[in-house]
């Protein structure tokens, strides 16, 4: 697996390119800096991948640090989301207003268009858990605004406790977290790996089309 690796949350804006099938750095690059790092890292990026002859879409994965949270490294995550929203469908211009996607190896996800506008796209993302009381109760329940021209997906809402299993234990990762966007963000970014992993896709082509969540 191929990884780029970024670090902006101190006095250095740092790149690296990991090979992870043969536990190997293959490039790396850090600037010292004490401001400036949203000028500075994309051309890192580029320099960095020229060194290691890979273009972008040959990645795998995207990593970046958490704390203590630069805005740089925040557009960071939501170029991640972006691309890993991106591997579960294949068009954002869904056919109908809402879909499902089922695995077996996980709950049925529920996606829902809520607005559709000229440069960005909102979604609904979410399980379903049927209380014992017989209540139907989303989570994560988040919403995600997609950013056509910049390329961008950010998760702007969702809930703070919940049922899943999965979701329980991703939340867990940032109970230090002080800035929400963040912690929201970290989540979706690593629920995405997890839902590419075990199966789930998002085509109105091929999926089940519904009405309503």
């Amino acid at each position: 697996m191929r990884v780029l690796a970024i670090d902006t949350a101190l006095e250095a804006c740092s790149v690296a390119i990991l090979d992870t099938d043969r536990s190997d750095v293959r490039v790396h690059e850090s600037v010292p800096m004490q401001r400036g790092h949203a000028e500075a890292l994309m051309p890192l990026i580029a320099r960095v991948l020229d060194r290691a002859q890979l273009a972008f879409a040959a990645l795998d994965r995207v990593a970046v640090t958490t704390g203590p949270g630069s805005f740089t490294g925040l557009m960071t995550i939501y170029e991640s989301n972006y691309i890993k929203l991106s591997q579960l469908t294949t068009d954002f211009h869904w056919s109908g207003w809402s879909m499902v996607s089922s695995s077996p190896r996980d709950n049925d996800l529920h996606a829902q268009l809520l607005r559709r506008e000229p440069y960005t796209t909102t979604l609904k993302l979410t399980y379903w858990f049927l209380e014992p009381d017989g209540v139907l109760v989303p989570d994560p329940d988040l919403i995600v605004r997609i950013y056509h021209d910049a390329r961008l997906a950010e998760a702007v809402a969702g809930r703070d406790r919940h049922t899943h299993h999965k979701l329980r234990e991703l939340a867990a990762d940032r109970a230090t977290e002080l800035d929400r966007r963040w912690r929201i963000n970290m989540m979706l970014n690593k629920w995405l790996d997890y839902l590419f992993d075990v199966g789930h896709t998002l085509n109105g082509k091929s999926e089940t089309l519904v009405s309503t969540l």
